[in-house]
């Protein structure tokens, strides 16, 4: 088996993934990584600009990801 991760947020997309096996990271996930890779400083300020852009995500992610990254 290949161990691979594919970046989705579409719902739909995530379940057929998971029937398949294969591991999944939304737009939240790749911008939790690159704040521990350092290359971004701020979670909080990325997660605005892509609201800023269209990108629709809830209070409730929102915040789980300012926990997790600790900026909450």
């Amino acid at each position: 088996m290949i161990d691979a991760r594919v970046v989705l947020d579409d719902r739909a997309a995530r379940n057929c993934a998971k029937s398949l096996q294969i591991r999944t990271l939304g737009t939240v996930g790749v911008i939790l990584l690159a704040k521990r890779r350092g290359l971004i400083d701020s979670v909080g300020s990325t997660i605005k600009k892509i609201a800023d852009a269209g990108c629709w995500l809830s209070a409730e992610v929102i915040q789980a990801a300012l926990v997790e990254a600790g900026e909450a």
